[in-house]
């Protein structure tokens, strides 16, 4: 198993009402998270149940994403309650099967991990991966920060070599042919 990570790379749609103009996912893309950039929802903005959903960058070539850590840095300020994310990958919502997950966050500031594990992911699903948050601000006064948003992928390599198996052995993981290093045959039989 391999990992990479991913950021967000553009806005899907955005309500959350901090910041008011310009981009989202610029605010929340980098680690180490800053303070300097966040995005909030807040009660007085009305974004309790407002989502921001984020398009991610990817990793290629890959031949299955196996698991999913959202990492998430930020803070609730208040009596505002934690705020919610979701994954779309394998062309749904996880929201739909496992529900929402809590971020975790609390009134002090810091790094908390929602993971997504028992995935059988393709190129294609990594590629259209998005992560959404909803804010948790019912009715009363409260702050959802957050600073930075991205992905841990877990996932294989595609096997390199010509895709020709032997004996029903994948090519590309015979590592020797008598003894012989494959990596130090250049012909077979004039092949």
């Amino acid at each position: 198993m391999v990992v990479g990570n991913i950021v967000p790379q553009s806005d899907n749609s955005i309500q959350w009402s901090v910041p008011s103009a310009g981009t989202h996912f610029d605010d929340i893309d980098e680690a180490p998270a800053t303070q300097a950039d966040y995005i909030q929802a807040t009660e007085s903005g009305g974004d309790d149940n407002d989502i921001d959903d984020f398009n991610f960058t990817t990793i290629d070539p890959i031949e299955e994403v196996t698991q999913v850590e959202i990492k998430v840095n930020g803070l609730i300020v208040g009596t505002g309650l934690d705020p919610e994310i979701d994954l779309y990958i394998e062309g749904a919502w996880k929201s739909v099967s496992v529900g929402w997950k809590n971020c975790g966050l609390t009134d002090v500031r810091g790094w908390h991990s929602i993971v997504y594990v028992g995935l059988s992911s393709n190129q294609a699903s990594l590629d259209a991966l998005r992560v959404r948050v909803r804010g948790d601000i019912p009715e009363k006064a409260g702050i959802n920060t957050i600073h930075t948003i991205y992905c841990i992928i877990t996932y294989t390599v595609a096997a390199v070599g010509y895709g020709h198996k032997f004996l029903g052995v994948p090519s590309a993981s015979i590592g020797k042919v008598c003894g012989v290093p494959t990596a130090n045959i250049r012909k077979i039989k004039g092949v």
